[in-house]
């Protein structure tokens, strides 16, 4: 089962608390995510230079586009519809025509 992603709210707060000095088992008890939560958002805002002070003056989407990159930022977006996984609706495929054509044969 896939998990839910975090949000924005929450990894700003992971940088501040970071910031701060807190172990990441303490960021992961006072949040209520877990420690792999923690430590993934932590090393991936390491890696795109992404810390509280620079998050402070962003917006959550450009957070969220520099951490997931542009694929996440256009799954947020309205123009792009998705299903609750995340995933988008797919069109009837040939199973349902056949199943469809046969239902009406009766």
């Amino acid at each position: 089962m896939a998990t839910e992603r975090l949000s924005m709210r929450r990894v700003k707060e992971i940088l501040r608390l970071r910031e701060q000095g807190r172990t990441v088992r303490e960021v992961a008890r006072s949040l209520g995510v877990s420690v792999g939560s923690v430590s993934k958002t932590t090393s991936r805002a390491k890696a795109v230079g992404l810390s509280w002070a620079v998050a402070q003056a962003l917006k959550e989407s450009e957070i969220e586009q520099r951490l997931r990159g542009r694929r996440a930022a256009l799954s947020s977006s309205d123009e792009n519809p998705r299903t609750p996984h995340g995933s988008r609706p797919r069109p009837p495929g040939r199973f349902a025509l056949r199943h469809e054509a046969s239902s009406c044969r009766r």
